[in-house]
């Protein structure tokens, strides 16, 4: 299980979270713009440091302010997909999905997240040379390949068109289901959001 219990202080307003969430599970995340998302998603991969609070997973502490725990972001174990689908131009898409890998990929499971999301045709070439649809599959199988114990999803499906989107919400609600992968997605999308979703935590 997944427990997170964060505060972050600004002038203006603090924002706290609160949720638990088992694996295989889905959570989304929704709120108006500045409502802070992407501050709770940052939190927890490590990114921005809360001012109070902790963050467990299966009797793990991967943060408490009060026990001065930290672990650092390529220590959490943590899938992070956002809609920029940020992917090294000079590497091509197989190189993009194993890099940093510390042991050589599954084999078995690389090919069945490959033919998962259709990328078997697409493995040499470049990033530059796919579509965005295409890239965001790319990021997808490059989180999951590398087995994360948590999944964080940020707007991820926005800048994709329509079709595009609800094929790789469908296959991704499956694999995180059929991984026991716990799953925080942020959305705007309230049909996106049924869809996905277990629970729907809205942020005012």
């Amino acid at each position: 299980m997944l427990k997170v219990d964060l505060c972050k202080k600004y002038d203006v307003r603090n924002i706290e979270i609160n949720f638990k969430l088992c694996k295989g599970e889905i959570l989304v995340i929704m709120g108006e713009n500045g409502t802070g998302k992407s501050t709770i998603l940052n939190m927890i991969s490590g990114i921005i440091e809360p001012d109070d609070g902790e963050i467990k997973y299966c009797n793990e502490i991967i943060f408490s302010k009060k026990q001065e725990i930290n672990k650092k972001t390529n220590l959490r174990k943590i899938g992070y997909i956002t809609q920029e689908n940020v992917l090294f131009s000079h590497l091509n898409i197989y190189e993009n999905i194993v890099i940093g890998l510390e042991n050589s990929p599954n084999n078995f499971e690389l090919k069945k997240y490959i033919d998962e999301y259709n990328l078997k045709d697409l493995l040499m070439k470049y990033p530059h040379e796919i579509s965005g649809g295409q890239r965001q599959r790319v990021s997808i199988v490059r989180s999951l390949i590398r087995k994360p114990d948590i999944i964080l999803m940020d707007e991820a499906f926005s800048a994709i068109d329509e079709k595009t989107k609800i094929c790789l919400r469908n296959k991704t609600k499956k694999l995180v289901k059929e991984n026991n992968i716990p799953l925080i997605f942020v959305t705007h999308d309230i049909k996106e959001a049924k869809f996905m979703s277990d629970y729907i935590l809205k942020i005012n």
